[in-house]
């Protein structure tokens, strides 16, 4: 079975384009997706002053969930859909309290569909899912191992095995100019894809990038959208 795995993104406007390197073909393909759309948070109820900067904007809203990560408590907050890029620019001078509109826009898209650089992916009637890798007796291993943490922390074992089925993918052997370099050994190679799946980033950001701040960015976010309705 052909792996796909998820290079990095870009933008053209508003569609959001993903590269992903077919590892069976050598080829990158690349997916578009038309429909995403621009959005933050802002309290709720709103204020007359925010509904009058949610009308500049040309935004439209919808009450959602969202659970306070400190308290576990749902609570509501508004969200504000948008339509343009320029429309998500111009939040800060809008609003006073607003929640992920800071977010990059590409950045945003792969977090909500819970999409990770770097890693594996296979193609089940058109819809792009990870790949599992694990052997049998790999994931034998892995469930008596963890076994009194799976009973006594549900969560905690849901995490461990996330990272650990992550982690345990393959590399694949990809053409240096993919990445926008010319010469990679091995060793550079694993450790950009490795980098790439924890920190969220693209591939080839892993491999030309050292900002600390970045990765470490991209990991709290990612962590935050999974954790959150």
């Amino acid at each position: 079975m052909s792996f796909y795995y998820l290079l990095d993104a870009r933008t053209e406007g508003r569609i959001v384009a993903l590269r992903f390197y077919d590892a069976q073909t050598g080829d990158v393909k690349e997916i578009k997706e038309p429909n995403y759309k621009p959005y933050f948070y802002l309290p709720h109820p709103l204020s007359k002053a925010e509904e009058e900067g949610i009308k500049n904007l040309h935004g439209e809203t919808q009450i959602v969930k969202k659970r306070d990560l400190y308290t576990n408590e749902l609570k509501d907050l508004t969200k504000v859909t948008v339509y343009t890029l320029d429309a998500l620019k111009k939040v800060p001078k809008e609003f006073e309290k607003t929640w992920e509109n800071e977010i990059d826009y590409t950045q945003s898209f792969v977090y909500d569909h819970d999409f990770v650089f770097g890693a594996a992916y296979e193609n089940n009637g058109n819809q792009l899912t990870m790949a599992n890798t694990l052997t049998a007796p790999i994931e034998n291993k892995f469930e008596n191992a963890f076994a009194d943490t799976r009973a006594a922390d549900a969560q905690k074992y849901i995490q461990i095995k996330h990272w650990f089925k992550l982690l345990q993918q393959p590399t694949p052997s990809i053409k240096p100019e993919l990445l926008g370099t010319k010469e990679t050994d091995r060793e550079s190679l694993l450790d950009a894809f490795t980098l790439a799946r924890i920190a969220n980033i693209p591939v080839t950001q892993a491999y030309r990038s050292h900002r600390v701040s970045e990765w470490l960015k991209s990991i709290i976010y990612t962590h935050c959208e999974k954790a959150t309705p």
